[in-house]
């Protein structure tokens, strides 16, 4: 990893920490009540269709879910009766990792707890090996469950994952298989084609009250009880209930701080089967449709003639001036002179903590370094890599507050203050397609997960030579190869630029595109924007990119098109 650098602390934990147990997503975090307003449908009537609506979704999480489990159990099985066939076991972790890309992360540690195998094998995760599991959660044996479910502390990683312990036929302890599954991939393709279908909402806690997924991304809590109020006695009636019964139907209020909007929600949930009885976890299936809503957003009044980046060094010699403090208040307050049509001011110290926001006035306080954007980019990694490299553009992902908070692409300029906080404004572009779909998305770990698995299994030379002969080749897709000092190893739209080191690109925004990626993939990977300069170099082509490593000296990028911006 990149050291030095205070970000990373925040990466260390959750670039492999978001999980089966861990929720990605958002969820409403206040009520304010409303009074109720009549429908043309009874809410009857309402609530019947929305409530099968919710036992089909139920039954459809239930069998992917059991599928999950039956593929973890088997590869348990295969790899605890051959433990010294490290062919068989890749055989195994190689079609967990192409069939589920929810699962991030494969061990195997042995009856002492030490880590004997772990997939995929990169930089990142490699000094995990021959490293023992000292957290006290992981104390399986040969007679804990067949699965288990939940955190434990790896090197200075909180970790949520499913454990299963390696018995052979002849029931004989061998240790656990641990796989980290990531809970957004895992529910986001089902409800992402539930939501298309009936129109509704969808999220899923479990039965401790964690949540595992919400579709939205303003939450700053992963448990449904830390949603209660004194005040809000509907609210917290609802929230128990679905804790408590196995299905049901209720009315509440909320204020619903992604679309910032007081709002009337029916809810619907069901629980999943316990088919399991071995089994410690148990999903429920939450289901909304709103009733009514009040838009709660004042539009700013003040308008300025500045460019982006002049707003931005306008806040920032106002702070210079006048001191955090009063800076902070001033880029706080909806009608101050850094709130207008065209930019607001937002403001976080260096560890990701929301300094201001004129619009959410409730993140103020909050940490919102692992916060993911609707294509899950961690904004705040970017923002904070831009601030401590002394300043620039970033092209992000984000609801605008002046066009009824819909996503949409926003150029932002981040500015450091100092080196403990900095200050970001940006403009939005409609025009570009802002939302790349889950199931592309998903589609975009898998194609790059099939290429990692057959460089490992046919050796660099002849899968780089396939490659390039476009063997893999998507129209959709586009797949590159970097090696760590940026030079081209694999173009597959392009093969002529083979060999070029690319390692001194910029965007038009002077960003050093391959030169992030690189540092990108060594803190982990993931999801993450680039803008490709074309080759009139007067424009370059915003696209979503999936990144990852592979061994410690090369880096795979697929990236799909989202538009190009000039």
């Amino acid at each position: 990893m990149v050291n030095g650098k205070k970000i990373m602390n925040h990466r260390s934990s959750c670039v492999i920490a978001v999980f089966v147990l861990l929720s990605l997503s958002v969820l409403c975090a206040g009520c304010i009540d409303l009074n109720q307003q009549q429908t043309q449908i009874p809410l009857e009537e309402t609530y019947a269709d929305q409530l099968q609506a919710t036992k089909n979704l139920t039954q459809e999480i239930d069998s992917k879910l059991a599928k999950l489990q039956e593929a973890l159990i088997q590869a348990a099985d295969t790899i605890a009766n051959d433990m010294g066939n490290k062919t068989l076991t890749d055989q195994e972790f190689n079609k967990l990792y192409l069939t589920y890309p929810e699962v991030e992360v494969i061990m195997i540690a042995d009856e002492n707890k030490i880590v004997r195998d772990i997939s995929p094998d990169n930089t990142y995760l490699s000094p995990y090996l021959n490293t023992k599991i000292t957290d006290p959660y992981f104390n399986i044996t040969a007679d804990s469950p067949q699965l288990n479910y939940g955190h434990f502390q790896h090197g200075n990683r909180t970790v949520a994952a499913v454990v299963i312990p390696l018995i052979t036929s002849g029931n004989e302890y061998k240790g656990a298989l641990v796989t980290v599954v990531d809970s957004s991939l895992f529910y986001q393709n089902t409800i992402y084609g539930f939501q298309k279908n009936t129109g509704y909402s969808a999220w899923i806690v479990d039965e401790k009250g964690r949540i595992l997924y919400y579709p939205e991304r303003a939450q700053y809590t992963t448990d449904i009880m830390q949603l209660k109020s004194p005040n809000q006695t509907e609210l917290n009636q609802v929230l128990q209930a679905i804790l408590d019964t196995k299905s049901g139907v209720a009315t509440y209020s909320e204020y619903n701080y992604a679309k910032l909007k007081i709002t009337r929600q029916a809810a619907t949930w069901d629980t999943a089967n316990d088919y399991n009885k071995d089994s410690n976890y148990i999903p429920i299936v939450v289901v909304t449709s709103e009733i009514n809503s009040s838009q709660q957003i004042t539009h700013p009044e003040k308008s300025t003639n500045m460019n982006l980046e002049g707003f931005v060094n306008a806040a920032y010699l106002f702070a210079k001036e006048n001191g955090q403090t009063a800076a902070l208040a001033e880029f706080n307050d909806p009608n101050g002179d850094f709130t207008t049509e065209e930019y607001y001011i937002a403001a976080f110290d260096m560890n990701g903590t929301v300094l201001s926001n004129p619009y959410r006035a409730e993140i103020i306080g909050k940490n919102r370094m692992n916060f993911e954007d609707a294509n899950g980019v961690h904004t705040l990694w970017m923002f904070t890599d831009r601030a401590l490299q002394g300043g620039g553009y970033v092209t992000n992902v984000y609801e605008n507050p002046v066009d009824d908070m819909q996503t949409e692409v926003k150029i932002s300029y981040v500015l450091p203050v100092n080196d403990e906080w900095y200050i970001t404004a940006g403009e939005f572009h409609p025009e570009i397609t802002a939302v790349v779909p889950p199931t592309v998305r998903t589609d975009m770990i898998q194609y790059a997960r099939s290429i990692e698995v057959l460089i490992s299994e046919n050796g660099r030379e002849a899968a780089v030579a396939s490659l390039n002969n476009r063997s893999h080749y998507r129209e959709d897709i586009e797949l590159n190869i970097f090696d760590k000092s940026g030079n081209v190893i694999v173009h597959d739209s392009n093969a002529e630029i083979v060999g070029t080191n690319l390692m001194g690109a910029t965007d038009i925004y002077g960003t050093s595109i391959i030169r992030e990626v690189m540092m990108f993939a060594e803190d982990g990977g993931g999801f993450r924007y680039t803008n490709m300069p074309l080759e009139t170099k007067e424009t370059t082509e915003f696209s979503l990119a999936y990144v990852k490593q592979i061994g410690d000296d090369w880096v795979l990028m697929v990236s799909v098109s989202m538009n190009e911006t000039e």
